[in-house]
């Protein structure tokens, strides 16, 4: 819902400064998905504009989230994505190809 919400085209340039607010760090928070983590698909070998998240990318961005937005040390973090990033990365690949299309990472 706040990703919907706070990231759809449709509610840039709101006056409300929280609005605007959530709207910086969802379009700074989604570059980052973009640019860091993410790899573009191909379809005959040419760039398709589909984006992707690999296990390994996956797992990472969720390592940066919960040690950001959770205020976990390293160890705890990956204490806490070894009980937890499995059984949802197995929830969100439902093709089990390997990568989660980028637009269902902040679900997780």
């Amino acid at each position: 819902m706040f990703w919907s919400q706070f990231c759809s085209r449709a509610n840039l340039g709101d006056p409300n400064p929280w609005i605007q607010s959530a709207q910086n760090y969802c379009l700074s928070n989604l570059h980052s998905l973009y640019t860091q983590y993410a790899y573009e698909g191909k379809t005959d070998g040419k760039p398709n504009g589909h984006f992707y998240l690999d296990h390994a990318n996956g797992r990472a961005v969720s390592r940066e989230v919960v040690m950001t937005h959770l205020g976990m040390d390293g160890s705890a973090a990956d204490g806490y994505l070894d009980r937890e990033f499995e059984p949802l990365w197995r929830k969100y690949d439902v093709l089990e190809d390997g990568k989660v299309d980028i637009d269902r990472m902040p679900q997780f």
